[in-house]
């Protein structure tokens, strides 16, 4: 059986993300180099977990996003569904989020404090 318990691999890579030692997430905050095509705006996936993450946008399984990269999405203007799976553990996270024109709308993706979640934090550019 599987504990949910952090262990202390988990505990030591959560201390060095918090420090900004995690390497592969973006740490120049909102600075992805990318203009959204004329009449859309732009979903990133910035993936600060550490896990290989399953991307789900409007029901459509898309390209997975591998552990500390990013990835980006052209989509029309409005509100879209937006799920991500933790390939390997099941953890999950799914919210609507609205897509500007003109703009980049950031995700970034982390393990919830106790292990048992996905948590996004939320950015525009």
């Amino acid at each position: 059986m599987k504990a949910w318990g952090p262990g202390w691999g988990r505990i030591a890579l959560m201390a060095m993300m918090a420090l900004g030692l995690g390497g592969g997430c973006e740490n120049d905050r909102f600075d992805f180099d990318h203009d959204p095509p004329p009449g859309q705006g732009s979903l990133v996936v910035d993936n600060c977990a550490g896990v290989n993450l399953d991307v789900f946008i409007d029901g459509v399984e898309q390209e997975r996003v591998r552990e500390w990269k990013h990835k980006i999405w052209d989509l029309a203007p409005g509100l879209h569904r937006l799920a991500l799976r933790d390939r390997d553990d099941g953890r999950f996270f799914s919210d609507d989020v609205d897509i500007v024109e003109g703009r980049l709308t950031i995700a970034e993706v982390y393990v919830s404090w106790d292990g048992r979640s996905l948590e996004v934090a939320w950015g525009m550019d």
